[in-house]
């Protein structure tokens, strides 16, 4: 509760030296105090999540503990063993379900954030295996399910684009024997082309699913547009790697104007997409 409230108050009338910041150093205490004083708790897990999303802004990236807090919240939900993930079962009592369904959601929300992060500031993931089958588990729990929650559609969406993204980046980043752990002897025009075919075929499958709830859920409805941006970004990284490498060798001929054209093109997606339909979501 000190963790939303401060987050909260962000947005109250007053200045924010007279509250906001006040209460986010609260706050941060807070969680500092928990981990000698308090007990582990699935609670506790999403205020570091929250922490990790909402920190207080800093000046320098040094100052920065986003990276920090996330870890927090996925050591402390592997200690609770969220990562081991039950089946959905409608045999079960209802609350017995819905908290095995939180359960699975904090730990999927701590797989994308961890993905998410890593791919932002260019560090290893911390959770080392893929959330299993996000697909499966959203056509068993959420679609399907009885006590379902339109949000687990947005999430499921967003960690099977994170997966992909991990078997990229594993894929052309396999040479222990180089600095950067980029490897040389791939492709990398073929494996990109490979990877980016795959995220054409979960925007596919996704998009329209998201665009279905869009009407009912105001949630949704921003997970729906959110969702071109995220596989946007993705795009750009991805085509990013063989930007650089052409840069880098200093003779940019014909054969790479397919970097620039397509990181342009996925640049050119994410300010549309920013300016355009998430600026318009916060309006309404």
């Amino acid at each position: 509760m000190t963790v939303v409230t401060a987050i909260a108050s962000r947005h109250f009338t007053r200045p924010l030296e007279q509250l906001y910041l006040p209460a986010m150093e609260r706050a941060r205490r807070a969680a500092a105090l928990s981990l000698v004083s308090a007990g582990k708790s699935v609670e506790a897990c999403q205020a570091y999540i929250l922490l990790a999303l909402y920190g207080k802004p800093v000046r320098k990236w040094e100052e920065d503990r986003c990276w920090l807090y996330s870890g927090l919240a996925i050591r402390m939900a592997t200690d609770l063993n969220l990562h081991r993930i039950p089946p959905p079962s409608q045999q079960r009592p209802e609350k017995v379900e819905r908290e095995m369904l939180n359960r699975t959601r904090v730990w999927l929300v701590c797989f994308n954030l961890d993905r998410s992060f890593s791919t932002q500031f260019g560090r290893p993931p911390t959770i080392l295996n893929a959330f299993p089958e996000p697909r499966r588990w959203w056509c068993c729990a959420g679609e399907n399910g009885a006590w379902n929650d339109p949000y687990d559609l947005g999430s499921c969406a967003f960690a099977e684009v994170m997966v992909l993204m991990t078997a990229f980046q594993e894929h052309i980043f396999r040479d222990a024997s180089a600095a950067s752990g980029l490897d040389r002897s791939v492709n990398l025009e073929a494996a990109t082309r490979e990877y980016d075919a795959k995220l054409k075929e979960l925007e596919a499958y996704w998009q329209p699913l998201l665009d279905g709830w869009m009407q009912d859920h105001r949630g949704c409805r921003y997970r729906a547009r959110l969702f071109p941006f995220c596989t946007a970004y993705s795009r750009l990284v991805m085509f990013s790697f063989g930007f650089q490498e052409a840069f880098v060798r200093g003779a940019i001929g014909d054969a790479d104007n397919i970097w620039f054209a397509q990181c342009l093109e996925a640049a050119s997606t994410i300010i549309e997409t920013m300016t355009r339909d998430l600026a318009c979501e916060v309006c309404e």
